[in-house]
């Protein structure tokens, strides 16, 4: 895999005294193995990225490599030490707007593992109105993932599935990225109560995390699709 060169390749340059060839393997490394739920990992090639960019790279990816690290921080449950990680990149100089967005997506993370929703919708807002202007299809992909989340820890299952459709919408052939979309958008309709027309968003469900060959994603697939098949079979009861 990407993260069987990606890992050794960085370690090796920044080693052999070349960070500024470091950085890129590292973070990408970073990055896979976090999707892959291998925190350890990551966060120990979020390190060694963040060291290589310090002492090579301008203030932008100074910045990308600590949103990497508080990333991994996020998920792994550490938000304290997440939200020190952000306000360092925030200070690291000037950034460009796209840089400063994704720093307020991790802090709005932070701020919904601590339970301060309405904190972290704000920030979500914030940085999509700048995804917006600068037409960064990422971002927004990220801010529409984020706030369906929020919505459906505050009981809006409704508003979370329009917010996930979005992310669908503007995704361009990931399966990962459709993966999460329709994950969220099934839970959301369950939710909801909304089943009509929800089998072909399963199965679709179930190709696209197929289609990923991670064990993980296939098996979130298979668990909600055995949410729908009972919320069907409740609702077929009750008619």
């Amino acid at each position: 895999t990407g993260v069987n060169v990606d890992l050794p390749v960085g370690i090796h340059r920044l080693q052999a005294g070349n960070p500024s060839g470091a950085t890129v393997p590292l973070l990408r490394a970073a990055r896979l193995t976090h999707d892959e739920g291998r925190f350890a990992v990551s966060l120990n090639a979020c390190r060694m990225g963040v060291q290589a960019a310090d002492q090579a790279e301008g203030v932008s990816a100074r910045a990308e490599a600590r949103i990497c690290q508080a990333q991994t921080l996020l998920s792994s449950g550490a938000t304290e030490e997440a939200i020190q990680i952000i306000r360092e990149a925030q200070q690291i100089g000037h950034l460009d707007r796209r840089t400063q967005a994704r720093l307020l997506v991790c802090m709005a993370h932070a701020e919904e593992n601590l339970g301060r929703l309405e904190e972290a919708k704000r920030l979500l807002e914030n940085a999509e109105t700048t995804f917006e202007a600068t037409r960064d299809r990422e971002g927004l992909i990220d801010t529409a993932e984020a706030i369906g989340r929020v919505y459906r820890l505050e009981g809006r299952p409704v508003d979370a599935a329009r917010r996930y459709a979005k992310m669908l919408r503007l995704n361009r052939g990931d399966k990962r990225t459709e993966v999460q979309a329709l994950h969220g958008l099934v839970d959301s309709r369950v939710a909801s109560g909304r089943l009509e027309g929800i089998n072909p968003l399963v199965q679709r469900l179930r190709e696209a995390a197929l289609a990923t060959g991670d064990t993980r994603r296939i098996a979130k697939a298979t668990f909600v699709a055995g949410l729908v098949r009972l919320a069907l079979e409740d609702f077929e009861d009750a008619e």
